[in-house]
């Protein structure tokens, strides 16, 4: 039993959790559960620290658990045994702070934080209330897809100001020069299949994103 007990709380030490198996009140023995980090996460948070991100691994698991996780994505900054409730007041701190919260999450249990974050980003696997809180879902359940969306929406914002760019340019000179006649209207009318076609071309090379 002492050597059992010895191997539990080293099992707890390293983060694993310890699930006791007993009958008639007598120890039989323990289960040793661990979370093993999908594939791609670490490479995925490795991504967003390059690009100057913070990253902050909130979960419901016990600390030592939820460190453990932490350590083998590079995690630095871990706070387990949050609630769903504990979960929006730490996003609420930060957001306090000045900073922009993107949440990430496919637990039912993610879901409120995922509606309070100023961007949440549910993965594929997901619950349906988690997927429906989020403001993005993610087609696959893979980590790696998380650096892409922050791509993709860096992507579409400067997609549009080109293409409102290009409908500045268009009724701010050109139409005003086909009101005065200075424009031929041939000309003014070519300028304008042009504005629309280059909005669509350049829309188009969003496909590239990725």
């Amino acid at each position: 039993t002492r050597a059992l007990d010895a191997d539990m709380e080293a099992a707890r030490g390293a983060g694993a959790t310890v699930v006791c198996v007993a009958a008639d009140a007598t120890l039989l023995g323990a289960l040793v559960l661990t979370d093993a980090p999908r594939p791609t996460a670490r490479d995925a948070v490795r991504t967003l620290l390059d690009r100057g991100l913070s990253v902050r691994l909130l979960s419901g698991d016990a600390q030592p658990t939820a460190a453990a996780v932490g350590a083998a994505l590079g995690i630095v900054d871990v706070a387990g045994g949050r609630t769903p409730e504990g979960k929006i007041v730490a996003l609420g701190e930060m957001k306090a702070a000045g900073r922009s919260v993107v949440m990430v999450g496919d637990g039912i249990n993610d879901a409120p934080a995922l509606a309070t974050a100023d961007v949440g980003i549910a993965m594929g696997g997901g619950s349906d209330l988690t997927l429906g809180a989020a403001d993005i879902a993610l087609l696959r359940d893979d980590p790696a897809l998380v650096p892409l969306a922050f791509d993709l929406a860096r992507a579409i914002h400067r997609n549009i100001a080109q293409n409102l760019g290009w409908a500045f340019a268009y009724n701010v000179v050109a139409l005003p020069l086909a009101v005065a006649g200075i424009l031929p209207p041939a000309l003014a009318g070519a300028a304008m299949a042009f504005s629309s076609v280059a909005v669509v071309l350049n829309a188009w090379t969003l496909r590239r994103t990725g």
